[in-house]
């Protein structure tokens, strides 16, 4: 059964009230980047495999993540092109 868009929107929303890293996952071409557009906003997503974007991140993952902000919103698409961003994530959140 297909979920409608406002019912994911609205879960992820909440996730994000309680908790500081919710992961959007499901096949390819099912609608996760668009769906995170739409709730981040395009300007605040990075899409790690437009070269730019991946360069930023991996440049120092901990400058990247510490330059967002204790309460920045943002989108990491395709996070699992660059590995050590999740023990970047881990360390942001712990602290």
């Amino acid at each position: 059964m297909a979920l409608k868009r406002e019912t994911l929107v609205n879960s992820i929303a909440y996730l994000l009230q309680r908790f500081p890293i919710v992961a959007v996952l499901g096949p390819r071409q099912c609608g996760k980047s668009t769906l995170l557009t739409e709730i981040v906003g395009a300007e605040r997503v990075y899409d790690l495999e437009y070269l730019p974007h991946f360069d930023t991140v991996a440049r120092d993952p901990n400058f990247f993540l510490a330059s967002l902000g204790d309460q920045a919103l943002v989108g990491i698409d395709e996070a699992q092109a660059y590995p050590p961003l999740f023990q970047a994530l881990r360390y942001h959140v712990d602290r």
